[in-house]
C-alpha cells in the first residue's frame, strides 16, 4: 500500500484480505459434527442428557476480563466407552473425574464430555424434539441462545443483562431438587392467584 491510497482502498485491501483468510480457514476446519448430526444420534444424545447429564447456564469471570453468561450440557457417568462414543460425535473429549473415597472399595471414576457456548445451544436444538425430562431446560437454553453472540458479552445492554439473570435463575429452579423445589413451586403457585 502507498502513501496515496484512499480510506476507500485501504478498506478494500482489508475487507478483501478477510475474506480470503476467513475462505482458507473454513477450508482447513471440518465443519461442526452438531450440525451434521443425525436424528438417531441426537435421540439417543437427549437420552443420555435426560438421564446422566446437566443443562445450566455458569457465569464465567476470568481475571481482566468482565464475566459472560455461558450455557453449558455436561454428561457425567462411570461408562468411559458410552461417553467415547459422545465426545466423538461432538467433536470434544472425554475428561476423568477421579474422586476417590478411602471408605468405599467400590468407589468408581466417573468421565465427563462437557460443551457450552453456541455449541450447546446448537446441541439442544437438534435435541429438544426428543427430551423428556429436560425439555423446560432445553427452551431456556434456547430463548437464551437468541441473544447469545461469543465475544459480545462485555457490551450488552442492560435489559439483555437481566434477562439473561432471569434465565440462569429459572434453570437454577429448574435443576433444583428436592425440598428446596418443592418450596419454590408453592411460592410461585401462591404468586399466581
Amino acid at each position: 500500500m502507498t502513501a496515496t491510497t484512499t480510506r476507500d482502498d485501504k478498506l478494500a485491501y482489508w475487507r478483501t484480505r478477510y475474506r480470503n483468510s476467513k475462505a482458507q480457514w473454513q477450508t482447513e476446519h471440518a465443519p461442526d459434527p452438531i450440525d451434521q448430526m443425525s436424528a438417531v444420534d441426537a435421540a439417543y444424545i437427549a437420552g443420555l442428557a435426560d438421564g446422566e447429564g446437566c443443562l445450566t447456564i455458569t457465569w464465567n469471570s476470568r481475571v481482566g476480563v468482565i464475566g459472560v453468561h455461558v450455557p453449558t450440557i455436561a454428561v457425567m457417568m462411570t461408562s468411559h466407552d458410552v461417553l467415547g462414543w459422545l465426545a466423538e460425535r461432538l467433536g470434544t473429549k472425554v475428561c476423568r473425574h477421579d474422586f476417590h473415597r478411602a471408605d468405599n472399595p467400590n468407589h468408581c471414576p466417573y468421565w465427563r464430555v462437557k460443551i457450552g457456548g453456541m455449541r450447546a445451544i446448537k446441541l439442544c436444538q437438534h435435541m429438544r424434539p426428543y427430551l423428556r425430562v429436560k425439555y423446560l431446560q432445553a427452551d431456556v437454553f434456547i430463548e437464551f441462545g437468541q441473544t447469545y453472540r461469543p465475544g459480545w458479552d462485555h457490551r450488552l445492554p442492560d435489559d439483555t443483562v437481566a434477562s439473561r439473570e432471569a434465565l440462569k435463575a429459572r434453570i437454577h429452579d429448574l435443576n433444583s431438587r428436592g425440598r428446596r423445589r418443592r418450596e419454590r413451586a408453592a411460592i410461585s403457585s401462591r404468586q399466581d392467584l
